[in-house]
């Protein structure tokens, strides 16, 4: 039963991901099911000292999930809509756009690490230095690049992502020590989404088009889009992150380290 139930959390994983690729949900509640599926695989695997830490952390992405939840389809199809200038949308900052996408991964890897090193002790300072350098190094590169005068936007517009990306890591690096390298790789895969999350950091972000118009090394264009996979980067990273965390629950749930 836990096998099928990863399985299928694996199905509904690649629904959701399939989902954004096409910019049109193939079945709203994808995600939602996915972090159930992989919940209820975890608990009858066997769960990881302390036990509450990963119900917590799936927890959190199940609360995010529903969220985001996608809208029910109009079923009247497109029509006109007017507006009036009072029905402006509300304009976020950088930061705030970054907390509201990443959020919900944050808390998760973050409070995974805590209780990791509580429950098996031993120092990440140097898996979280060796992550630096590309993250944190990429992060420089691209707020330095923009300009010191909207420095007070793009750093925080940053944040979140840089701050996911070390956390992965160090996550990473006690997982390797406690002999569980299914889920590490899967710390290392989230590590790496924090590439191309600074890069929509800065792109929600509100700045002039002569210093917004590069997406980045990772942004929207590094796989180009199409009328038949309108959105091919959202989808990959949408992808990468639901994989990273399947192997890290998977990895901690089994009995016994491999």
């Amino acid at each position: 039963m836990p096998r099928l139930l990863l399985a299928v959390a694996v199905l509904f994983a690649a629904t959701h991901a399939l989902g954004v690729l096409l910019a049109d949900p193939v079945w709203r509640f994808a995600e939602l099911a996915a972090w159930a599926a992989l919940l209820a695989s975890a608990v009858l695997r066997g769960l990881p000292a302390p036990r509450w830490a990963v119900p917590a952390a799936l927890g959190v992405l199940l609360v995010d999930a529903v969220r985001t939840l996608p809208a029910e389809p109009n079923p009247h199809g497109y029509g006109w809509q007017v507006l009036t200038p009072g029905d402006a949308g509300d304009v976020t900052s950088g930061f705030a756009s970054a907390v509201a996408a990443w959020w919900a991964p944050l808390v998760a890897v973050v409070l995974l690490l805590v209780t990791a090193r509580s429950a098996k002790g031993g120092r990440v300072g140097a898996a979280v230095l060796a992550a630096a350098v590309p993250i944190v190094g990429y992060a420089l590169f691209r707020v330095i690049g923009i300009g010191p005068d909207y420095l007070a936007f793009t750093a925080g517009a940053v944040l979140p992502a840089v701050v996911l990306g070390l956390a992965a890591a160090g996550l990473a690096a006690v997982l390797v020590r406690d002999g569980r390298r299914p889920a590490a790789a899967g710390a290392v895969l989230l590590a790496v989404v924090a590439l191309p999350a600074i890069d929509s950091g800065i792109a929600a972000t509100e700045l002039p088009y002569r210093v917004s118009s590069d997406p980045g090394l990772f942004g929207w264009d590094l796989i180009t889009p199409s009328l038949a996979m309108p959105q091919p980067m959202p989808a990959l990273v949408a992808a990468v992150t639901m994989t990273a965390f399947l192997l890290i629950v998977a990895g901690v749930s089994r009995r016994s380290p491999s």
